[in-house]
């Protein structure tokens, strides 16, 4: 499998704490980032809907512990497809499952 595929015989990897709080920040992140996107005003506005979606997502994403892309999170979730690994965030996820057997 490459790095943004997944299949169905492959088992998914839920984050782990360390994922988790990343996404948590990078959420807060978007979404001062909308703040600020909203207060300039103009065409920034729709910048800053596209980045409070985004940071929805993701903390949505954080909160379920769902493993995969959390642009997809809801497309997944209704349609029942396997989750596709996001490019961000999959090497944490690996990484804590190593350290944690």
């Amino acid at each position: 499998m490459n790095c943004c595929s997944s299949g169905k015989n492959e088992k998914q990897i839920r984050p782990g704490p360390i994922g988790t709080v990343a996404r948590i920040l990078l959420s807060l992140l978007a979404f001062g980032g909308a703040t600020l996107a909203l207060r300039a005003g103009g065409p920034w506005i729709v910048f800053s809907l596209a980045l409070a979606a985004f940071g929805t997502l993701l903390g949505l994403a954080a909160v379920m512990r769902e493993p995969g892309c959390e642009v997809n999170l809801i497309w997944n979730r209704l349609l029942g497809n396997p989750p596709i690994r996001c490019i961000l965030f999959s090497p944490i996820d690996r990484w804590e499952h190593k350290q944690n057997g």
